[in-house]
């Protein structure tokens, strides 16, 4: 099933955009018959209003809807939620409506697991409360739930964050399989980033030319390519989903690719992203648990896309996920460049 809605994205500053997302992802405690699917689409975009973004598109299957924002991407599957937003939007001030809206529109009460990421900022000082900072979102999270903050990478330098419920292993004793797979790109390749201003083209278009079409073969896609530039694209592949985001400006160029895809070794997978954008710099993150966690030691080799691991982190939570934190850099990238200086 696919349902189409267009509406005109809000205009953005498209000469100092903010690419890196923010990510909220809640699952709640499956119980018979209920289901987040179940909430009206008026309802998602009324909380969205609170988010500072709109609804462009949908497409659903089976398993889930997919929508596509003016800022990025909305996931919702039966017990599942997955939102993603860029630019200045304010994310977690919806969550007393989310909340709401699970409990009354979905039947969904008890919240099992939250994690809550993102990149630093390119442009801080731009955000509004609450992401003014990592410490005053972690305080915001802290009013719904019980978690912890974390940061990997330097802290003076480029780095990401995750917040996470606490919860033990043994109270954590789910049987489904769950990973998520990150590459978030800087420093995009100057005639890559070019193929994501509109000028004339189409976003079908883009999306295969560019070779994204072929990151999720058999994916029902939904893409749309923004005026003047910049690029967003769903998929949805059974219970598989997958998202790209682009910012191609240069003084702010920014990719991300996002999947639950389950690999054993996801080397091709991250390869295919590389050769799209060929970024001088990216993160690449691996958060599973225990289902799929053993691949997280060797997937990632010591060099790929042109770039070299500069640094890998891997944490490992009561909770029963793991988190492989792998940072790469290319000899002209400006990182490499300041750390020579």
């Amino acid at each position: 099933m696919e349902l189409k809605a267009r509406e005109p994205p809000p205009a953005a500053d498209a000469l100092h955009f903010e690419g890196p997302e923010k990510v909220l992802e809640i699952w709640f405690k499956a119980t018979s018959g209920n289901s987040l699917r179940k909430v009206p689409r008026d309802k998602w975009v009324n909380l969205l209003r609170l988010v500072r973004c709109q609804i462009l598109s949908v497409i659903s299957n089976d398993f889930c809807d997919a929508y596509l924002l003016s800022e990025s991407s909305l996931f919702v599957y039966p017990h599942r939620i997955i939102l993603k937003t860029c630019g200045t939007t304010t994310l977690l001030n919806c969550l007393p409506q989310l909340l709401e809206v699970a409990r009354v529109d979905a039947g969904l009460k008890d919240v099992e697991d939250v994690f809550y990421c993102r990149k630093n900022f390119i442009y801080p000082e731009k955000q509004q409360f609450p992401h003014s900072s990592f410490a005053e979102e972690c305080k915001t999270l802290d009013i719904y739930f019980d978690g912890s903050g974390y940061v990997a990478g330097k802290t003076n330098g480029d780095h990401w964050y995750l917040y996470i419920t606490d919860r033990t292993a043994a109270v954590a004793a789910t049987t489904t399989e769950d990973q998520t797979l990150e590459l978030l790109m800087t420093e995009l390749d100057p005639d890559a980033a070019k193929l994501f201003y509109r000028s004339d083209q189409e976003a079908r278009v883009v999306t295969k030319t560019s070779g994204l079409a072929d990151l999720l073969p058999g994916a029902l896609l939904d893409d749309y390519l923004f005026d003047p530039c910049g690029y967003s694209m769903n998929g949805l592949k059974d219970n598989t989903y997958m998202s790209v985001h682009v910012t191609p400006q240069p003084q702010c160029s920014y990719a991300s690719f996002e999947t639950n895809a389950s690999h054993s070794d996801y080397t091709e997978l991250i390869a295919k992203v590389l050769k799209v954008f060929k970024p001088k710099s990216f993160f690449v993150t691996l958060f599973a648990n225990m289902h799929h966690a053993p691949a997280l030691h060797s997937i990632f080799p010591i060099e790929i896309g042109g770039c070299k691991k500069v640094a890998k982190m891997l944490y490992e939570f009561e909770n029963n996920y793991k988190l492989s934190f792998n940072h790469y850099v290319g000899a002209t990238s400006i990182l490499a460049s300041k750390k020579a200086g």
